[in-house]
């Protein structure tokens, strides 16, 4: 579970909604089998009644959560995004999108899950923590996952060539030691609460193989435009897709790591 300090970024990824709508891969179908199982035990056909999705971003996990839902409601503070929400499960009555964040959301609900893909760590923990603890129903549970992509060593070389330069601080997590530390300790500060009767975790791996357009558009997907600056921003998009169609390649692979928690409250 990962909990910080820096939330500067929090909104960025609103301003490049389209490549992380096609770029970002969804979670594996082994962890939502895995989170069924703490659910709803045996029954693998379990419904809930409400489920809350936490930065619901573009979708990657609101279609498998509203299979197991009665209602969801899906909590995102980007305006680009909630359009993308909104285009996507339209037809779908169940879902209900709310343009806000976490910290102003309110409701006379009580929740059996509360999720959360790549985004409870924009959130202060003593909001998360208290706030879950206050929307949950007794034996509700709190899930946060992320994705950490790993790419190979000559993209790595192109990133630092062009991007570093304009935008030193620029990163993608992926998937390191500290990283995994830094995820077990907040997993502590989770299951150490005393709402928490149940708790689990586990780390996910997969491989992509994406084209250099898709390996483009998952690099820009965590690009904060504002820092690269307004007149750099198309030629550092074009320099990128001219370097890695350079490399000679046709695809690449990306290992992706997905660390998992969930916690039940008493």
């Amino acid at each position: 579970m990962y909990f910080c300090d820096d939330r500067n970024n929090r909104m960025i990824f609103d301003q490049v909604s389209e490549s992380y709508l096609e770029a970002r891969p969804e979670y594996p179908q082994e962890l939502y089998e895995d989170m069924s199982k703490k659910l709803f035990g045996d029954d693998s056909y379990g419904r809930l009644d409400n489920v809350m999705e936490v930065g619901s971003g573009s979708g990657q996990a609101t279609c498998k959560l509203s299979t197991f839902s009665q209602s969801l409601d899906c909590i995102e503070p980007g305006e680009n995004f909630v359009k993308i929400l909104n285009t996507t499960f339209k037809e779908n009555d169940a879902i209900k999108t709310h343009l806000c964040t976490f910290e102003e959301f309110k409701s006379d609900k009580t929740f059996d899950l509360i999720f959360s893909g790549c985004a409870l760590h924009w959130i202060p923990k003593t909001i998360v923590l208290t706030k879950s603890n206050a929307l949950l129903k007794s034996g509700g549970w709190l899930a946060g996952v992320w994705n950490m992509p790993k790419f190979e060593a000559p993209i790595y070389g192109i990133i630092e060539k062009v991007v570093l330069p304009l935008y030193p601080d620029f990163d993608i997590p992926r998937g390191t030691k500290e990283q995994i530390e830094y995820f077990n300790e907040g997993y502590d500060a989770l299951i150490s609460q005393d709402w928490v009767k149940d708790s689990y975790k586990k780390i996910y791996y997969d491989k992509r193989s994406l084209t250099n357009e898709m390996v483009l558009k998952l690099i820009w997907s965590y690009m904060a435009l504002d820092e690269l600056g307004a007149g750099n921003v198309e030629s550092v998009y074009q320099q990128l897709a001219e370097e890695i169609k350079l490399l000679g390649l046709e695809t690449h692979t990306v290992e992706n790591c997905y660390p998992f928690a969930m916690a039940q409250k008493r």
